[in-house]
């Protein structure tokens, strides 16, 4: 059981300081490719658009 106490260890500032950075990363790489999606819908759409007339 005093396995499970281990994040209230206060050496353990790196640890979730590195979870935090993955969060962030995990933020931005989603945001980033959502943006990226949404932007060749649109590109795909006027493109197309323009083809047929």
């Amino acid at each position: 059981m005093k396995k499970m106490e281990k994040s209230s260890n206060p050496e353990d500032g790196k640890t979730s300081g590195f979870s935090v950075w993955v969060k962030r990363m995990g933020i931005v790489g989603f945001m980033f490719f959502l943006l990226k999606g949404i932007g060749w819908l649109v590109l795909g759409s006027v493109v197309g658009k323009c083809a047929l007339g």
